[in-house]
């Protein structure tokens, strides 16, 4: 009976953890315009227009996933069609943005707009959706299907493009992975820690084969020495975004956010099963012990009965002759 409480308190322990795991790291569902990303449930946002503007920026408060691509372009600042130009300070509110499914276009000049560290915390732009070079907006199947045809030219396909801005440095400062596309940055006359020769420090960023990194006629290293815009010797190895000890470029990250079992759920699916082999071990082993234990039990039973029957038929046989030595006696 003993054994069997412990057979019961050890299944009882090891189906606890088990369900408790799994529901809170892999069977967990999110909410409604959430989704899971490092594990967390955090809140998602649609981006239809693409075309960030003073009407539909007050939508991505909060966010952590955007569903779709952002573009900053020059109407997003001088208005257009009835809508008002956005301030600089309302591009902070994508300060909690950590994924954007899409791509990241930048294409606008303003005075104050100097950098992108209202993206400081952006950590993956997915790319599938990709700006193209001749404007058109490809999903990342059909931009791969022209690219096996010869149709396009891959170089012209970016997830993170950046063109004619008054950007002095990018200062994503936690981006760490593009998934497919490109990086195109070009043509920015004010911008610093973009030289052609760090296309390889960019192109670490991105895991896609068909990766690449276009940088070009920004502005050139020697003025930014002269001005004392240079990534910090930390940085040297990695690249910068800008000049602090905390914009060096990030690389060799491991997405875990939307695959389907990701890193951390197989980790903790392989401890699970290691688990469940040792617990059926254990039970293995107290089951044959019970067993052994048993047996020896039987056996000493079986000994103790025969030593009974002897005694028995001892008595027995000293009765017999006694009778025997009584009728003797008597005859």
């Amino acid at each position: 009976m003993e054994a069997r409480k412990i057979y019961f308190l050890i299944i009882f322990f090891f189906l606890f953890i088990s369900i408790f795991v799994l529901n809170v790291n892999i069977l967990k569902n999110c909410p409604e315009q959430t989704e899971k990303f490092n594990n967390v449930c955090v809140k998602t946002c649609i981006s239809e227009e693409g075309i960030v503007n003073s009407e539909n920026i007050k939508k991505f408060k909060g966010c952590v996933v955007v569903k779709g691509s952002l573009r900053i372009l020059q109407e997003t600042f001088d208005g257009k069609n009835n809508i008002s130009g956005l301030n600089i300070e309302n591009l902070e509110i994508f300060s909690s943005v950590k994924k954007i499914t899409g791509f990241l276009e930048v294409k606008a000049k303003h005075e104050s707009f100097t950098n992108l560290s209202s993206f400081r915390n952006l950590e993956i732009i997915a790319g599938n959706e990709l700006w193209h070079e001749n404007k058109e907006i490809y999903t990342y199947d059909i931009w791969y299907h022209l690219l096996a045809r010869n149709i396009i030219e891959k170089h012209y396909a970016a997830s993170h493009f950046v063109q004619n801005t008054s950007l002095k440095f990018l200062g994503l400062k936690s981006l760490k992975m593009l998934r497919s596309g490109g990086i195109i940055i070009k043509d920015n006359s004010n911008l610093c820690y973009a030289y052609e020769n760090d296309w390889k420090k960019f192109n670490q960023l991105i895991i896609s084969k068909e990766r690449y990194a276009w940088l070009q006629f920004n502005k050139n290293l020697t003025n930014c020495q002269a001005e004392n815009e240079v990534c910090a010797k930390e940085c040297t190895l990695t690249g910068c975004w800008g000049k602090k000890i905390d914009q060096c470029i990030l690389s060799n990250y491991k997405d875990i956010s939307e695959s389907n079992f990701c890193v951390t759920n197989t980790i903790l699916i392989f401890l699970l099963a290691i688990l469940f082999i040792f617990v059926l071990f254990l039970i293995y082993v107290i089951f044959k012990s019970e067993q052994n234990y048993l047996k020896s039990l039987n056996i000493q039973n079986l000994w103790t009965n025969n030593d009974d029957k002897k005694s028995i038929i001892k008595n027995q046989n000293v009765k017999m002759s006694r009778d025997e030595n009584i009728e003797i006696w008597v005859a």
